[in-house]
C-alpha cells in the first residue's frame, strides 16, 4: 500500500468534507445540491482510497451487491413499488400494505429493502416498515433516473454480457446488426432501429445517455467553463456555434452574457443516430426560455461559412462514429476546420471545439470515476452499436494538422473542469 498517496487523499478527503461542511444543506434538501467542487473531491478522494485499501475478495463482493442492487431497483419499477411508498422521508408503512397492494411476496419485498438499504436507498427504521430515503424520493420525483435505471437492466447490462459471445461470432464487425446487443435480443434489428419505432426507449435510452452516461447537461457545463473566458471584454460580439444539434450551450452563454450576438448552426448529419436527441432532453431549457440574442439556421459541415466576421467560432467535432467511418469523420471534421481557416487567419478571431463527448486521455483526470463514466459510455455505445467516440489525443492530432501555405492551426489551451476534464480547447491560427 502507497502510504504518502492514503495519507494525501485523506487530507484532501478531510479538507473537501470542511468545505462542504460549512455550506451544509438545510434540514429536507437533498446533500447533491451542495457545491459542485466539493462534492467531487469528495467522491474523487473516496475512490482514490478504494483504490488503495480494496483487495481482491471486496472488489468481488461490491460487484456482486451492485448487480444484486441492480435487479433489485428493476423489480421494483416492475411492480411500481416505490410510487406506492410516501414520497415523504418521516412517513413509513407496513412492507405488508405495499406488498398487498403490488401483489408481491411481503418477504421479498423486505429483502429487496433490506439490501438497497445498505446502498441509502429505502430505509426500514422499524421491523416490517418501509420509507424512502432522500435518495430513493428523488426516483419517484425524477422519471428520468428511474427510465435511466430501467434501461440500464433492460438493455445495457443484458448487452454488456454478451460481448464475449459477440467477439467469437463476430470478431471485429463494424456491422450494426452484428454486436452484443443483436446477441442480447436475439434479434436482427440494429439498436438504432428499434429507437426509431419506440418513444419510450428513446425517452429512457437519452436518460441513460444523459445521466447514467455522463452527459446530463454536458452543454451547460461546457457553456460554464467557456464563461471562464472574458466574454464581457468583447462588447457586443457575434459568436458562431457551428456543427451542433441543439441550443442549449448557445442559451446558457446568452443568459450570462446578454450582449453577446449568438448564430447557431445546425447540423443533424454531425451526430450518430445514438446520440440525436429529440425534442426532450432532461432538464434543459430551450433558448426561448432564456434571454439573449440567438438565431438558429442550418448549415452542413464544410460548406461555406457565411458569417465571416464573427470574434469567435465554436465548431463542434463529430461525436462518435463506427470504426470504419472515422476516417471520413475526421476528414469532414478537417474539412470544416479549413472552412474557417482565412476567418482566423488575422488573428481578430479564434476557434472554440467543445471536447465533453470525447474520451479523456488514460489516467488525465484526478477522479477515475469520471473517467469510468465515460469509458462505460463509450463500452455502451460499442455494444449496442458498434460505435466507438473519439478520443481526445486524436481530435487533438486532427486539429493541429490542419494548415495552409502560410501557417496551421494550433492548440493554445486546455479549458478545464473543476475534476480535470478537458471541456474545450482554444484554438488559434499560427504563421510558420
Amino acid at each position: 500500500m502507497d502510504r504518502v498517496a492514503l495519507e494525501s487523499h485523506s487530507n484532501a478527503l478531510s479538507a473537501a468534507i470542511k468545505s462542504l461542511a460549512g455550506t451544509e444543506p438545510s434540514p429536507g434538501q437533498f446533500v447533491s445540491n451542495a457545491p459542485q467542487e466539493a462534492k467531487a473531491q469528495i467522491l474523487a478522494s473516496v475512490e482514490s482510497i478504494k483504490r488503495l485499501v480494496v483487495g481482491p475478495t471486496e472488489f468481488l463482493q461490491e460487484l456482486a451487491r451492485q448487480v444484486e442492487m441492480l435487479a433489485c431497483l428493476q423489480w421494483l419499477a416492475e411492480f411500481g413499488i416505490l410510487t406506492c411508498i410516501p414520497s415523504d422521508v418521516s412517513i413509513q408503512v407496513p412492507m405488508k400494505d405495499i406488498a398487498d397492494l403490488t401483489s408481491v411476496p411481503t418477504a421479498q419485498l423486505g429483502r429487496v429493502v433490506r439490501l438497497l438499504g445498505t446502498a441509502g436507498f429505502l430505509q426500514e427504521r422499524e421491523a416490517g416498515c418501509v420509507a424512502h430515503t432522500r435518495l430513493s424520493a428523488c426516483f419517484c420525483t425524477d422519471q428520468a433516473l428511474l427510465d435511466a435505471a430501467i434501461f440500464l437492466a433492460r438493455w445495457v447490462a443484458p448487452a454488456a454480457l454478451q460481448m464475449p459471445a459477440a467477439t467469437r461470432r463476430f470478431g471485429a464487425s463494424e456491422e450494426p446488426t452484428e454486436c452484443a446487443y443483436s446477441l442480447a435480443r436475439n434479434s436482427n434489428r440494429s439498436f438504432h432501429s428499434a429507437l426509431q419505432e419506440g418513444p419510450k426507449l428513446q425517452r429512457q435510452w437519452f436518460a441513460y445517455l444523459s445521466l447514467a452516461g455522463g452527459l446530463h447537461h454536458e452543454d451547460e457545463a461546457v457553456a460554464d467553463v467557456l464563461s471562464g473566458l472574458q466574454w464581457k471584454n468583447l462588447g457586443p460580439a457575434c459568436i458562431v456555434e457551428a456543427g451542433a444539434t441543439s441550443t442549449p450551450m448557445a442559451a446558457v452563454l446568452a443568459d450570462k452574457f446578454p450582449n453577446l450576438r449568438l448564430i447557431v448552426q445546425i447540423d443533424n448529419a454531425n451526430s450518430s443516430p445514438l446520440i440525436r436527441a429529440p425534442a426532450w432532453s432532461h432538464g434543459r431549457p430551450s433558448s426561448s426560455s432564456r434571454g439573449g440574442d440567438i438565431t438558429v439556421t442550418y448549415r452542413a459541415a464544410g460548406t461555406a461559412q457565411p458569417m465571416t466576421a464573427a470574434t469567435v467560432y465554436i465548431i463542434h467535432p463529430p461525436s462518435l462514429r463506427p470504426a470504419s467511418a472515422r476516417d471520413t469523420a475526421g476528414a469532414d471534421f478537417r474539412a470544416e476546420l479549413r472552412v474557417h481557416i482565412d476567418l482566423v487567419r488575422s488573428g481578430s478571431a479564434l476557434i472554440l471545439v467543445p471536447t465533453a463527448r470525447l474520451l479523456p486521455e488514460p489516467g488525465s483526470i484526478a477522479d477515475p470515476q469520471v473517467e469510468g463514466v465515460a469509458r462505460v459510455r463509450d463500452l455502451s455505445m460499442y455494444q449496442l452499436g458498434n460505435e466507438n467516440e473519439m478520443e481526445l489525443s486524436e481530435l487533438s492530432s486532427t486539429i493541429e494538422k490542419v494548415g495552409d501555405e502560410l501557417g496551421r492551426l494550433v492548440i493554445t489551451r486546455h479549458l478545464r473542469s473543476h475534476s480535470n476534464l478537458t471541456m474545450a480547447l482554444v484554438v488559434k491560427y499560427q504563421a510558420y
